[in-house]
């Protein structure tokens, strides 16, 4: 399909071509500012890179690329590494830059007192000449790009957005704002207490020019937690919004002071609440769309208004949803919410408007018509959360897949710990090979002697572990 081509050339990595439009525009616009940032997300979700100078970026970087550890994707959220096979010499990788996502960064600028920008990449090997130096299937980017493209080549293209939920604290990570408590759910007069921060976050956001676009914004129920939510995008632009949203947001509050937390739980109790937790969630709102934008998930003929398609999709995620689990909810501290919600679903399931179930399906018209899967944590990455859909997505349609019975009360139980989701993703021969060995090997092997050889696997509430969490995750999730 020629519109199926056109998205793929629209987001491909340019070869070292300093001549072509797209990295002149780039390199245009560079020459603008002091330094840019050359980001790219590791399984983790986490942002490295290095920032460079102008200079550097417009005659090197931008289209010869930027050396880093080649081994980095499997850093654990402390930095912490495990030697990977495949690591070879522990050489550098390459950085490929994306010019179509190269944006101002409004909060660094100010931050900082001068000009910055930043861009994303993927990154490439350079130690196997013999293979052409391919892309790194560990890059959950160019991952998660693979899939948005095989899902265009059947003729569809999913459009997606989160509802981001996070906590801010003072500067020391574990005073609560004064002001906003347990009782100040979606109470505007708590919130306007902090309009100017949450507000920068949307104009900064804006300022982006990427269509990083907020939505609505409110008072969560947890002390000091919000929620707010992005206009949906399409394929890579969500994704990418959804990464650049996070850091953005941990910066901006800096800026005010204070610290921004999406870890799932952070908090055991607290002192003027002490039954009340805190669940950071990153519901994951998403339809499928035809490559000419019909909906794909909405058929006025049926007594639902489900279509077919939106069966088969629903049918996929459910019988993937154990290995999905893992992406879902990548981190030790993400289980002591399975532990303590009683909203989040402790099994593969579905229903419509019902958020006791996994999948939340929203039928209205055919232009609001989508699924909330309520599972996905506050500390996972976008590009994963999106690939592993799409994987299980596609073969619930390629196989037509019927969903278990909506609003069931059995049904698949889901992993209630990071090691037992590591296990079940190991075990799903399609995910695993949707999203390419050297992925998923990385994934699993860094998560089990990084993060639960640190903090354990087990999943119950004491103070010791939460302080253990906030150590290991605060700082970068």
């Amino acid at each position: 399909m020629a519109e199926a081509v056109q998205l793929n050339d629209q987001d491909k990595i340019h070869s070292d071509d300093s001549e072509r439009p797209e990295i002149q525009e780039m390199i245009s616009k560079a020459s603008k500012y002091d330094f840019i940032r050359v980001q790219v997300a590791d399984l983790g979700g986490i942002s490295r890179g290095k920032t460079v100078t102008s200079k550097f970026f417009t005659e090197k970087v931008a289209f010869r690329g930027l050396g880093m550890f080649e081994g980095f994707h499997a850093n654990s959220a402390s930095s912490g590494m495990h030697p990977m096979e495949g690591f070879g010499t522990f050489a550098d990788c390459e950085i490929k830059v994306i010019p179509s996502t190269f944006h101002h960064v409004a909060w660094g600028s100010k931050m900082s007192c001068r000009r910055v920008a930043s861009v994303l990449g993927e990154t490439k090997w350079r130690t196997r000449p013999d293979q052409g130096n391919p892309f790194q299937e560990a890059c959950s980017r160019f991952a998660c790009r693979k899939q948005v493209e095989k899902l265009a080549n059947m003729g569809y293209k999913i459009k997606a957005s989160n509802e981001f939920e996070f906590m801010v604290t003072e500067d020391d990570k574990v005073t609560l704002l004064k002001g906003h408590n347990q009782k100040d759910a979606y109470c505007i007069t708590a919130q306007a207490r902090y309009d100017k921060m949450l507000f920068d976050i949307s104009d900064q956001l804006s300022d982006t020019g990427l269509g990083i676009n907020v939505e609505s914004i409110h008072t969560e129920w947890g002390p000091s937690q919000f929620e707010i939510t992005l206009e949906p995008r399409f394929g890579m632009e969500y994704a990418d919004n959804a990464f650049i949203f996070k850091h953005a947001v941990k910066e901006i509050c800096q800026h005010y002071g204070l610290h921004a937390t999406f870890i799932s739980e952070p908090f055991k109790e607290f002192k003027n609440s002490p039954d009340c937790h805190v669940w950071n969630s990153l519901h994951f709102n998403h339809s499928l769309w035809t490559i000419d934008e019909k909906a794909a998930f909405y058929d006025p003929s049926k007594e639902d208004k489900l279509s077919n398609i939106a069966k088969w999709w629903i049918g996929g995620i459910c019988k993937h949803a154990r290995a999905l689990t893992a992406f879902m909810a990548p981190t030790v501290n993400c289980y002591r919410r399975f532990a303590t919600y009683a909203f989040i679903a402790k099994m593969a399931s579905w229903g419509i408007r019902n958020r006791l179930k996994m999948l939340r399906v929203k039928v209205d018209e055919e232009s609001s018509t989508y699924m909330e899967n309520r599972v996905c944590s506050g500390a996972s990455n976008s590009y994963l959360v999106l690939e592993c859909h799409i994987a299980a997505g596609i073969d619930g349609i390629l196989n037509e897949i019927e969903p278990p019975a909506q609003d069931a009360k059995v049904g698949v139980p889901l992993p209630l710990s990071l090691d037992e989701s590591l296990d079940a993703l190991k075990e799903d021969v399609l995910i695993c090979d949707a999203l390419g060995p050297e992925l998923v090997d990385w994934f699993v092997t860094s998560r089990k002697n990084l993060d639960i050889k640190e903090l354990g696997n087990s999943v119950h509430a004491y103070d010791e572990a939460y302080a253990a969490d906030r150590r290991f995750y605060m700082d970068v999730l």
